[in-house]
């Protein structure tokens, strides 16, 4: 595989920051692995001057000598050179197709997590009656000392 030029990169960058913000579901045709190499190699979510980009591509290069080329080989993916979807499927009990793709984000939005947790919670009546038991216990026991 050719080296991939300054130029290129950027290119690439450029199309990738593109498809995130105008439609970032295709990157659940990829795998979460593939989408985290393209996330640390090409860093297309953060808003950078040209030569940050080029800096961050030296700096982990260096770093994780491998990364380059799985980046290219998930970038080529991507753009459906030799696709293979990371989508899995399954029969719902109403015998719908249910379909699961991961999305993989560059750092974690605690926001989405927390919000995914409570909902799941809140979703489990005996999980509510555990948790409310619990603080009821902590509270009584507080107001006895």
């Amino acid at each position: 595989m050719p080296r991939l030029t300054d130029t290129d990169y950027l290119s690439r960058r450029a199309l990738l920051r593109n498809l995130w913000f105008e439609d970032q579901f295709v990157f659940a045709l990829l795998s979460s692995l593939d989408q985290r190499h393209l996330h640390r190699f090409f860093q297309f979510i953060d808003e950078l001057t040209d030569q940050q980009p080029l800096a961050h591509r030296t700096a982990v290069s260096r770093e994780s000598p491998a990364l380059p080329a799985q980046a290219g080989k998930a970038y080529a993916r991507l753009m459906g050179e030799s696709a293979s979807p990371a989508l899995t499927g399954a029969r719902s009990q109403s015998g719908r197709r249910v379909v699961v793709a991961p999305l993989a984000r560059p750092t974690i939005n605690y926001k989405l997590l927390s919000a995914a947790l409570l909902s799941y919670a809140f979703q489990d009546p005996e999980l509510i009656k555990k948790w409310r038991g619990d603080r009821v216990d902590r509270d009584a026991g507080s107001h006895a000392a």
